[in-house]
């Protein structure tokens, strides 16, 4: 009897340690499993707590160069470098205007000298323009820049809107011409005499012919006349 109550004791001994060796195996897997999601945890919270870098891109922007005489630029769009990935398209043009004091003894009264300018827009024939009507910066006009248009405009808009120019693409006055765009001025103009007329002359078709789509431009004059034509045939539109 004794030996068998030994026996006894001896399996149950045996059972018990089974027992406790795989319930601390149970307890190091679960505590290990514990572990790892809490790593997880709090690599999460750190990646959402980072700060943006994402950088905002300015709808338009203006900078002007030193001029020089130089044949027609032919503009192109250029993709905004930002912080991320954009698709709005930059434009660089070219104002020309005139620079009197600059001109040298060789020079034509048609001389005219490029100011830069960058926009976000795709009407670029347009915006130059206007910026050739409006006349040079501040800081341009120390350096001697002048736009000749701008002085030579005088009296209120006829046109709708008091818009201060129509542009019409691909057109010869009412007839269609491909590469030909017809520039329909809305003020009155106030010529000082023909190098006036030259210098606007030679303004409006740098600025404009810049562009690739724009060959040969037509200047008429608020009544629909050729500008700076004193014979009034309006030899232009021939």
């Amino acid at each position: 009897m004794s030996e068998k109550n030994e026996r006894r004791s001896c399996n149950e001994f045996k059972e018990k340690k089974h027992f406790s060796t795989h319930s601390q195996y149970s307890l190091s897997l679960a505590l290990g499993l514990l572990l790892v999601v809490c790593i997880l945890l709090l690599s999460a919270c750190e990646a959402s707590a980072a700060p943006s870098t994402t950088s905002t891109t300015p709808v338009a922007s203006v900078s002007a160069s030193n001029g020089t005489t130089v044949p027609p630029f032919h503009s192109t769009p250029t993709t905004a470098m930002t912080a991320t990935p954009s698709t709005t398209n930059h434009y660089t043009v070219k104002i020309y205007f005139s620079k009197p004091n600059a001109l040298q003894a060789n020079d034509n009264l048609g001389t005219v000298f490029w100011v830069q300018r960058v926009v976000q827009t795709n009407q670029v024939a347009t915006y130059a323009l206007q910026q050739l009507i409006n006349g040079p910066t501040a800081s341009e006009v120390k350096q001697g820049y002048q736009s000749m248009l701008h002085n030579a405009i005088s009296g209120k808009s006829t046109c709708a809107g008091q818009a201060d120019f129509r542009l019409t693409l691909n057109a010869r006055g009412p007839k269609p011409e491909p590469g030909t765009a017809t520039l329909t001025l809305c003020h009155a103009m106030h010529s000082a005499g023909v190098g006036t007329d030259a210098g606007i002359q030679s303004e409006i078709d740098s600025t404009l012919t810049q562009f690739p789509t724009i060959k040969k431009v037509v200047i008429l004059t608020s009544d629909k006349h050729c500008f700076g034509d004193e014979s009034g045939t309006d030899h232009c539109l021939r």
